[in-house]
């Protein structure tokens, strides 16, 4: 085994011993620190600088008195800030209608598209939106009457809306009888079953196999069993 002189290692790379010197407890029952007399070294250093993305916090340890001069070492902690967490964000769209008169039908004239956390932001955002509408029309001297149609979630699992099952069927003719027979269904998100049936009826005429003679059959809430 080859032994290699005291402040020399195999790769003849210099070493220093650094003197240190006793510094004088300030605690009754707390070991004396040691403090360096040289430059704080670059790994000190870097104990110092808080990580990104959180506050650095300067602290004793349990009362100790923090050494002085420049080669202070600090007791640095982390401390990770908490994040504000925002609620997410739903999209919705809510029909507009225009009635001519209030003896004429109704149409659907448009559609709004924004965005809000739950269903009662989304209300009260339509609410507003529809205002605007109504105070436009006032001004220019129409007397078109306005109103909201479906409003309805566009993304699911929006707060204030349930899953909801709607089943459509045909009514069939047999020999001696008329057969109703389920030939789709589908599940959206709602506010409620009066709104899953008028979403529904919408989204189902856009299938190709479509035709006029289907009937909603039936509306039933999706209630997801709890896991626990």
């Amino acid at each position: 085994m080859t032994r290699y002189p005291v402040g020399q290692n195999p790769y003849w790379m210099a070493t220093t011993r650094l003197p240190v010197t006793a510094v004088a407890s300030t605690d009754t029952g707390t070991a004396g620190a040691v403090e360096a007399n040289t430059s704080v070294s670059p790994v000190a250093a870097a104990v110092r600088t808080p990580l990104a993305g959180t506050i650095g916090i300067t602290q004793s340890t349990d009362g100790v008195a923090l050494p002085t001069g420049d080669a202070r070492l600090d007791s640095r902690l982390t401390i990770t800030a908490p994040l504000a967490t925002a609620p997410p964000i739903h999209v919705w769209e809510v029909t507009i209608i225009r009635r001519a008169s209030s003896s004429t039908g109704a149409h659907v004239v448009g559609r709004i598209t924004f965005a809000a956390p739950n269903a009662d932001a989304a209300r009260r955002l339509a609410e507003v939106a529809l205002t605007e509408r109504r105070a436009e029309a006032r001004r220019s001297g129409d007397s078109t009457v306005w109103s909201l149609g479906t409003l309805h979630p566009l993304d699911p699992g929006a707060p204030g809306t349930g899953r909801y099952r709607v089943t459509f069927s045909l009514w069939e003719s047999r020999e001696d009888r008329f057969e109703r027979r389920t030939v789709h269904a589908m599940e959206l998100w709602a506010t409620n079953a009066t709104t899953a049936r008028q979403i529904a009826q919408l989204n189902v005429q856009s299938l190709p196999q479509y035709i006029g003679a289907w009937r909603i059959q039936g509306v039933a809430r999706i209630i997801d069993e709890d896991p626990a």
